[in-house]
């Protein structure tokens, strides 16, 4: 049965908030009073679009606490509105507009990866081999899983990565079984058909959930840039993508068992392409530990050159020095980032660019030296 590693992904979550403004008379979208509350909210309305004929959303407004902006209302978007190619910046613009709605922040951003098999495995696998330490993770975080004792033996279904007080949890399971046990939905199936799926294999989903609890900035290792995750931003093309794979880098990242330090093992390849350069992190305070490790690096390299240059005695073997260094890069994280403190030194001392840190302070010994 041929099955292949391609993948589909998008938003299948979206939830944001903001104040209401003054009211606006719509015939296009239409509020139906649910006759509810929720437990920060007094009323609850489904609004839907009257010229599309589709649910847009659930508005929730009315805070019960006094501590909430006056006026506070969150909006959380219908599942099938989030799939259809008109929700878009310019669709939301023109329903905020119409409702009274003035927006503050994304509240809650989920990212979905449907697929059938990762790069050379089946999803399964992937949990099994993690559950029996065959796999590790690189990341810290607390992990949950489900599993059912069948006639086959013991078959995994599901793995959540990370706490909700986190801000960012993924999520590993079988969405083909989901949609027979909870309820199908076809718009879902609908893009696994136009996705030319295989109909004989069922379908996985590796989600990425995001909440404002602590705030999710994508950092572009190679630029510096610094990008957060905001509504506008969210349309652009390819920020979703990057988004998840700056997620799938910092927080979802799996190596072989070698009995050896996790970060020295060889990682897993979950999809086959990725972008390299791409970070998620948790607000200023990662930047700043990101920054901070960069000047150390740059710092150990130019005390290197600087011996080279007095002649000073070194209380450590350059190998040792060498070995301590990349030891620091690779359990950092730095590979990425030593390449451009390297390219900056060799501007700065003159000498010739190598991407090997060992082989750029050895050529610069070899140009003193006069060879």
């Amino acid at each position: 049965m041929n099955i292949n590693d391609l993948y589909i992904e998008g938003i299948d979550y979206l939830q944001v908030f903001g104040t209401g403004t003054k009211k606006r008379k719509s015939k296009r979208f239409k509020l139906v009073d649910l006759e509810r509350s929720t437990r920060l909210y007094k009323k609850s309305y489904l609004v839907t679009d009257e010229v599309k004929k589709v649910k847009v959303c659930v508005m929730n407004c009315g805070p019960f606490s006094s501590v909430m902006p006056v006026g506070s209302v969150s909006i959380k978007f219908d599942n099938e509105i989030l799939y259809l190619k008109m929700f878009n910046t310019r669709y939301l613009k023109g329903f905020f507009n119409a409702i009274g709605f003035n927006f503050k922040h994304v509240s809650r951003l989920d990212i979905y990866r449907d697929f059938q098999k990762f790069r050379n495995f089946v999803p399964e696998s992937l949990i099994s081999n993690f559950m029996n330490q065959s796999y590790l993770s690189l990341s810290r975080a607390k992990f949950n899983t489900i599993g059912v004792s069948n006639e086959k033996g013991l078959t995994y279904q599901y793995l959540r990565n990370g706490m909700k007080s986190s801000g960012r949890q993924f999520y590993l399971y079988n969405k083909s079984l989901e949609l027979k046990e909870v309820g199908m939905k076809e718009h879902i199936v609908k893009t696994w058909s136009e996705a030319e799926f295989n109909q004989g294999v069922e379908v996985w989903r590796l989600e990425l959930s995001l909440t404002r609890g602590k705030r999710n900035i994508v950092l572009n290792e190679d630029t510096g840039e610094l990008v957060g995750v905001s509504l506008n931003n969210i349309f652009r093309k390819g920020f979703i993508h990057s988004v998840y794979e700056g997620g799938l880098k910092t927080s979802f990242t799996f190596v072989n068992n070698e009995g050896r330090r996790k970060t020295r093992c060889k990682r897993i390849k979950l999809f086959s392409k990725k972008k390299r350069y791409i970070r998620l992190l948790f607000g200023g305070t990662q930047c700043d530990q990101l920054r901070m490790r960069k000047i150390i690096v740059g710092s150990l390299v130019k005390d290197m050159l600087r011996e080279a240059e007095t002649r000073e005695h070194r209380s450590r073997s350059f190998e040792d020095q060498i070995a301590m260094l990349k030891g620091y890069i690779i359990d950092n994280n730095m590979d990425n980032h030593i390449l451009a403190i390297l390219k900056r030194l060799s501007r700065e001392y003159k000498c010739d660019y190598y991407s090997d840190v060992e082989k750029f302070v050895i050529n610069y010994y070899a140009k003193l030296a006069g060879f």
